[in-house]
């Protein structure tokens, strides 16, 4: 693994690496390969665990949640229905 490591890391004499051009080559020539090898290095399964602190409430704090939301939009319309006179 170490040779392979060098060998993609080999100076291009352009001040960059052998590497990146030889993905881009295999890129373009063979997509099948590049698939294979993209696959091969890619995780078989990721974990995701969702954190926000949404996801720790219970289902009645999130209808408690609900309501109070629904309860404050009533009460900015009616107080916006309030100050807004009918223009003539």
């Amino acid at each position: 693994m170490e040779g392979l490591n060098d060998s993609f890391n080999e100076p291009d004499g352009q001040g960059g690496t052998k590497g990146p051009e030889a993905i881009r080559k295999v890129r373009n020539t063979d997509p099948a390969t590049y698939l294979r090898v993209l696959a091969a290095v890619l995780p078989k399964q990721v974990e995701v665990e969702d954190i926000t602190p949404e996801s720790q409430l219970t289902e009645e704090q999130m209808l408690d949640m609900v309501e109070l939301m629904k309860a404050e939009l009533e009460r900015r319309k009616k107080q916006q229905d309030g100050n807004t006179r009918p223009v003539h």
